[in-house]
């Protein structure tokens, strides 16, 4: 539950704050970037949490298919999810932070 509101406010921060300001070219405070990175890594740690609790993801271990979607489906949030942080952390923040 506070992995889905923490990723929620991060998105609504985002969508009404960081997205039109980079479409603009409007100036961006980097401690704003600071606090969006701040998140990704708290979203990270969440999600290395659930990887561990669930030795790996690891299907074989599944005891049906309820199990094994669930895990398959964490999986992916976490494959989406780092790609999404890579592409703010090292695309996005810096072109923001350059029109400061």
């Amino acid at each position: 539950v506070a992995l889905r509101s923490e990723l929620e406010e991060h998105i609504a921060t985002e969508e009404t704050q960081l997205f039109p300001l980079v479409r603009s070219g409007g100036p961006y405070d980097a401690e704003q970037v600071a606090e969006l990175e701040h998140d990704h890594a708290s979203a990270g740690s969440a999600l290395a949490r659930l990887r561990d609790l669930s030795d790996g993801y690891d299907l074989d271990h599944a005891l049906c298919n309820t199990h094994r979607a669930t895990l398959d489906g964490l999986r992916e949030l976490e494959l989406d999810l780092h790609e999404h942080i890579h592409e703010e952390n090292n695309v996005l923040f810096p072109r923001a932070l350059a029109t400061a």
